[in-house]
């Protein structure tokens, strides 16, 4: 094994690692964001029942905002799976 292999290896996996941490930081962030909105959204309509003494601000943060999250992060960590899924054939090395 020469050298240069075993530092485009190394190079290789922290890379991998470096762009695997990014998505997942980058998905926590986005869809967060995209959680902040529908939860408004779906508050704001009214979805979870009428704004009686300012519930409203409680439903959001506490029931809408978390299921909304959890949700959304769900569908990317299944997309991001799908998206980096690679044929068996490409892992074993061989052309």
């Amino acid at each position: 094994m020469s050298a240069k292999t075993s530092y485009s290896y190394t190079y290789s996996a922290n890379m991998r690692l470096f762009t695997n941490i990014v998505l997942l930081l980058a998905g926590v962030a986005g869809t967060g964001f995209v959680s902040f909105f529908v939860a408004r959204t779906v508050v704001q309509t009214a979805t979870f029942g009428t704004c009686f003494d300012g519930g409203c601000g409680y439903a959001a943060v506490f029931l809408a905002f978390p299921l909304v999250w959890f949700v959304t992060f769900a569908l990317y960590v299944m997309a991001l799976l799908i998206w980096r899924k690679r044929p068996f054939r490409q892992s074993r090395g061989d052309a």
